[in-house]
């Protein structure tokens, strides 16, 4: 029992060893938009899951930035960033993208006018 308890405590540390600039930046990021959001006076709850949203949005990010050839200690930067942004212009980021690519499919800016 003590050597499987000893394997996977090694296991776990050479996972962490690998990832741990991600692990960073998304640290970096939850705790930059948990910071921001008390101090604008949100509520806990809105507090918490916008943390998590960044701290998620960062991890998920950060092997893209890294195929894109920027260097692993770019991410604790990407991550305040986007802790920094906050989860709802995070948010609103992303839906602009999607809506541009959209309208370049659907024609260009002729359906941009229905909204």
């Amino acid at each position: 029992m003590n050597n499987t308890l000893q394997e996977l405590t090694e296991q776990v540390t050479k996972w962490i060893e690998v990832y741990f600039p991600a692990i960073c930046a998304g640290l970096m990021a939850a705790a930059i938009s948990i910071l921001m959001d008390i101090r604008a006076g949100e509520p806990p709850k809105r507090t918490a899951t916008g943390g998590v949203i960044c701290g998620l949005v960062v991890t998920g990010c950060y092997s893209f930035a890294i195929f894109l050839g920027m260097p692993p200690e770019a991410g604790i930067f990407f991550g305040a960033y986007v802790g920094f942004r906050g989860a709802d212009n995070i948010k609103e980021t992303f839906v602009s993208i999607g809506n541009s690519i959209r309208n370049r499919k659907m024609g260009g800016a002729g359906n941009a006018n229905k909204q």
